[in-house]
């Protein structure tokens, strides 16, 4: 089975420059607006636009634990919030707002669940490479790019 590193599965880097973050991570005024309307409160501000910032860039949600200081403090300023700590974030998870946020950013950005329609463009994706590449890393990043 081919490693994570081996397959167009993205991830976040573990640095970025000022202007990586700056043209990657900021959200538009429309985003802006759009997460205002939705939320109550900072933290669940801040929550709902790193969570949509980042799963814009990898196409998947990640623990907000786990994303760069640097990428949370950059849509902080955008957004006019407050920085949330490592323990805010675990009421925020614990609260289930995190879940209900991923649930708007679905419908916003249109993301559909992994349903039988999708296993079947998966397969046929990968069946239609499998006659020219043999690699299971060259399947799996077919997949990937057909779901996505």
């Amino acid at each position: 089975m081919p490693s994570v590193r081996e397959t167009a599965y993205p991830r976040l880097k573990s640095s970025y420059s000022p202007k990586e973050v700056n043209d990657i991570y900021t959200p538009t005024p429309e985003e802006l607006i759009w997460a205002e309307q939705n939320t109550r409160g900072d933290r669940a501000h801040l929550g709902l636009l790193v969570l949509l910032k980042t799963s814009q860039r990898l196409g998947y949600f990640m623990p907000l634990t786990e994303i760069p200081g640097a990428i949370i403090q950059h849509i902080a300023q955008a957004a006019g919030v407050p920085v949330v700590s490592s323990d805010g974030w675990n009421e925020y998870h614990a609260s289930g707002t995190h879940k209900r946020h991923r649930a708007l950013i679905r419908e916003y950005l249109g993301i559909r669940f992994f349903d039988g329609e999708a296993r079947q463009n998966m397969s046929t994706a990968m069946a239609e490479v499998a006659f020219v590449k043999d690699d299971p890393a060259d399947l799996v990043n077919v997949a990937i790019e057909k779901l996505r």
